[in-house]
């Protein structure tokens, strides 16, 4: 790919969104609500994939939960500013994810931001 193909591509990715009115942005957050409230809906074992309309990138990879942390009630006001989505989150889930090249990748994440993979291999 040329520079400039690249800078057009990373254009492109930046541009953007359209604007969402009011009432599109109150009935999308009272959609959403219930996952922000409700106790992590997965289990160790499970395997899972990024929400295609979520924050987290590689919506269809699958990942393996290792480990769910109920006991996680304070919020952590440790890491980023008020203005990331993380800052005063509670990471529920650990999970396990296969980068490309193989290397194999634990992290703490929100189950918020994941579904059930059902994709292949996924027995589903």
């Amino acid at each position: 790919m040329s520079l400039s193909a690249l800078l057009e591509a990373m254009r492109d990715e930046e541009s953007p969104r359209p604007k969402i009115h009011p009432e599109g942005q109150i009935a999308r957050m009272r959609e959403l609500a219930p996952r922000f409230t409700a106790p992590c809906p997965f289990k160790v074992g499970d395997l899972v994939t990024p929400r295609k309309d979520g924050i987290v990138k590689g919506c269809g990879d699958p990942c393996l939960i290792v480990q769910i942390n109920n006991a996680g009630t304070e919020p952590d006001f440790r890491f980023g500013t008020v203005a990331s989505p993380t800052y005063g989150a509670i990471p529920d889930i650990r999970i396990l994810h296969v980068k490309e090249g193989g290397n194999c990748v634990s992290a703490w994440m929100y189950s918020t931001e994941y579904d059930l993979y059902t994709g292949e291999g996924s027995g589903a």
